[in-house]
């Protein structure tokens, strides 16, 4: 009666302590692809579709540059905020220049030239619009354009979750998990939600880095503002709820070492 009862409670918490692990398939990104039964998935080469260029928003902020041989003359098209730059020369460094938000109208008010309509515009669009505005007054101004709003947000089962701001023009969903140090075991990775502003309206999409689909989806290169949510597996609920979860091998052990010692002395007896 006593073994019986041992071996119950044995396999019981054996049972409860498999149920509370990750499965090794849903660790693995890109496993649902076509393969012959094993071999090592192999992914076709196609051509990339949905770069998706960068394109100027409302409410973005940029920073321009005029550069031409002499520096006097295109002096006036590079505004320098005062306290900034008293500040960068007290410690040897460049006056750091003003940055332009792109108004409800689309537009920023650019030194000497007035308004200047740029949105929807890529950022070399944008250097062509300036610079053609620019000859009225410059020889061969070189202009430079960098997006300094370019941030995304990184929410739950990430390793290191949070804003993050892209230095480049593009990042795609995988090199943003990347910055975030990688999604938690109990990270779903068949259900990341994106969350995406653009012209006055929210769009939602779902990405699943299991498949190679991922690449083909409009999602896959992020864009600024947009918001990335890792929902949690239903393996990370029972993790949470199971209280006794850390010490589940140490007991299985010690009831392991009780049954065995039970089954030794029935058999002697």
């Amino acid at each position: 009666m006593k073994q019986s009862l041992f071996k119950i409670i044995f396999f019981s918490v054996i049972v409860a302590s498999l149920s509370s692990c990750v499965q090794y398939e849903e660790l693995v990104y890109f496993r649902k692809i076509d393969k012959e039964e094993n071999a090592r998935p192999q992914f076709p080469s196609d051509s990339i579709q949905n770069s998706g260029v960068l394109r100027i928003q409302k409410n973005d902020v940029i920073s321009i540059t005029v550069n031409t041989f002499d520096p006097e003359l295109s002096a006036p098209f590079n505004l320098v905020n005062s306290q900034m730059a008293a500040n960068a020369g007290a410690m040897g460094s460049i006056s750091p220049l003003v940055s332009y938000i792109i108004d409800e109208k689309g537009q920023i008010d650019f030194p000497v030239i007035g308004k200047i309509d740029l949105i929807g515009l890529t950022i070399n669009e944008a250097k062509e619009v300036i610079k053609n505005k620019l000859t009225v007054y410059l020889k061969d101004p070189v202009i430079n354009i960098r997006l300094i709003s370019f941030r995304i947000s990184i929410l739950g089962e990430a390793n290191n979750p949070g804003t993050f701001i892209i230095n480049n023009d593009r990042v795609t969903i995988l090199e943003a998990l990347s910055m975030a140090g990688d999604l938690t075991p109990y990270g779903n990775r068949s259900n990341i939600l994106v969350v995406r502003e653009q012209d006055g309206v929210r769009q939602y999409g779902e990405l699943d880095i299991q498949s190679s689909e991922i690449f083909k989806s409009q999602y896959y290169y992020l864009k600024q503002g947009d918001v990335v949510y890792i929902e949690p597996t239903e393996n990370k609920e029972a993790a949470v709820r199971d209280q006794l979860g850390e010490y589940i091998p140490w007991i299985s052990a010690g009831i392991s070492a009780i049954t065995a010692t039970i089954n030794l002395i029935l058999i002697n007896r």
